[in-house]
């Protein structure tokens, strides 16, 4: 698949779908998989989606929620489709994720956030894989977090060492001392 041709647009509330449909290809076995109604609800709420398309087709999604408590964005879902038409793994590792990721980091920097945070299903190893390489790091789990029992490994990714006036900035408004999540 040649990436020149990828486009990334933000979702409304008609392509609740859509996302439906992304997720319910993108070949990881999620307990409970989200509705059309879920994805509307999420929209309404606030989070942001934006849907990656290959001539017109869609082929990957991602999502931007707000995470005010961590000073930065949390990744909401991250879905690209494994196969379509009986061509499989043509978009999953052909580096629609890595483009999603780098519009998603980009959009959290524009809205001025310190780091990006993402809970990522414990029994998921690849996923955990694939945002080490882009420089997310384990942070900590939250027991039980998913269906099932499953546990959330929480990553993170830090902005501010690119951004030197950022962490400047949020360390003296904590009085000098670096601002830490409350947990």
């Amino acid at each position: 698949m040649g990436l020149e041709s990828l486009v990334i647009r933000e979702a409304s509330q008609g392509d609740a779908e859509t996302l439906r449909w992304i997720e319910a290809n993108d070949g990881f076995p999620y307990p409970y998989k989200k509705t059309a109604e879920d994805f509307a609800r999420y929209i309404e709420e606030g989070t942001k989606f934006y849907i990656a398309e290959h001539e017109g087709m869609p082929v990957g999604h991602i999502s931007l929620a707000d995470c005010e408590y961590l000073s930065g964005d949390r990744l909401h879902f991250l879905a690209v489709i494994k196969s379509y038409q009986g061509k499989s793994k043509e978009w999953e590792g052909g580096g629609v994720g890595p483009r999603l990721m780098a519009h998603f980091e980009e959009q959290v920097k524009k809205r001025g956030k310190d780091c990006a945070v993402i809970n990522v299903y414990e029994n998921n190893p690849r996923a955990i894989r694939f945002y080490e390489k882009l420089g997310y790091e384990r942070w900590f789990i939250i027991p039980h977090r998913y269906e099932d029992g499953i546990n959330a490994v929480v990553m993170r990714k830090d902005f501010t060492a690119k951004y030197p006036h950022r962490k400047a900035a949020r360390e003296m408004s904590a009085g000098g001392a670096p601002v830490r999540p409350q947990m």
